[in-house]
């Protein structure tokens, strides 16, 4: 069928469409973040291109605004609370307040890796675990405007061993970004990382990379890789925005990371739930939007629906990663803005 687009304002270069049924049709099994109006006709919905990619001053604007909410959070709140005997909730709660009081949202919950963990651990709702003194601890955490989000990740060195690796880890991190412009490839990002880290005597994380953001989507297609892959053709785009997550370990390490059992950060899985569970499935899946989420956030009777739709499948669980050999990592992230004439780090 031969449809023309619509263009419904001039915030939107362009439109495409994909087929889906409509809200009107009750079965909807569309977002609710995607703009329905003036999109259904005869049960398809127009979606904006602006969806997918950045390509206009209001986007920009949103992304930078969330930038400088993670920025602040990470130059003048974590050097605060980050320290020996912190327990692992206030920590988490101290950073996702700060976003709501600043008229965002948590775009996930907080992680913390402390020591061998490197990404998806966060604290339980009855944790009473505190921050401990010799180790290294990472703070991964991420900012949401109406979708519009940037992640970003600092260690802290508790001890002054763990100085040098999170400093290489960094600096690694700001080389790489230097060298990146619109239409470079992902892997002459990696060789820089990969350079700078191993010159220094540490080693890359080989199974962990960045990844392409997009519009209520952390995770998209693209993944970026800190050790160049040969299979990798990947290119920055302009209008495109990356989050970039270099992880360090010692030479001696394994170097790559493996699931434990145990999982804190799940997601609503955007499948079409048995009727018994629709209820809850559309709670649960409007609150967060399709975005990660922890049982601390969840209130008694969220908990009885979250408990309903692991029992069908409808929810999608991230296992705490640690690195194989047990051994200290470290990590650095920045969100960045590629344009055809710049880069900007919103998260600096």
């Amino acid at each position: 069928m031969d449809v023309t687009p619509i263009i419904r304002s001039s915030e939107y270069l362009a439109a495409i469409l994909k087929r889906s049924l409509c809200p009107s049709c009750n079965i909807s099994n569309v977002p609710p973040r995607i703009p329905f109006r003036n999109f259904c006709i005869n049960n398809f919905i127009f979606i904006s291109l602006e969806y997918f990619f950045v390509s206009n001053s209001y986007t920009i604007e949103k992304y930078k605004e969330a930038g400088k909410i993670a920025s602040k959070i990470k130059r003048k709140i974590l050097p605060n609370v980050v320290k020996v005997g912190t327990s692992l909730k206030e920590v988490c709660e101290v950073i996702e307040r700060y976003i709501i009081e600043q008229g965002a949202i948590p775009a996930f919950p907080v992680n913390i890796g402390i020591n061998e963990i490197a990404a998806h651990f966060t604290p339980s709702l009855t944790s009473k675990e505190f921050l401990p003194p010799d180790s290294i601890v990472k703070i991964d955490f991420g900012v949401s405007i109406d979708g519009y989000i940037v992640d970003t990740a600092i260690s802290f060195p508790l001890s002054k061993g763990f100085k040098r690796i999170v400093e290489t880890n960094r600096m690694a991190l700001n080389r790489a970004i230097s060298t990146i412009h619109a239409g470079s490839s992902f892997n002459s990002y990696a060789k820089c990382v990969s350079r700078e880290i191993t010159d220094k005597g540490f080693k890359v994380i080989q199974n962990l990379t960045g990844h392409r953001i997009e519009r209520f989507t952390l995770h998209t297609g693209d993944s970026i890789p800190n050790i160049p892959e040969w299979t990798n053709r990947g290119s920055f785009r302009a209008y495109n925005v990356y989050a970039l997550e270099p992880f360090a370990t010692y030479s001696e390490a394994a170097g790559y990371v493996v699931e434990r059992n145990d999982s804190y950060i799940f997601r609503i899985k955007g499948l079409k739930p048995p009727a018994k569970y629709r209820k809850s499935w559309l709670i649960l899946y409007r609150k967060f939007n399709g975005l990660p989420f922890t049982i601390r956030w969840l209130s008694s009777s969220e908990r009885r629906y979250f408990k309903d739709l692991i029992e069908i499948n409808l929810v999608h669980s991230y296992p705490v990663l640690v690195e194989a050999s047990n051994k200290p990592v470290s990590q650095a992230e920045e969100t960045i803005l590629v344009l055809p004439e710049k880069v900007v780090i919103l998260t600096k």
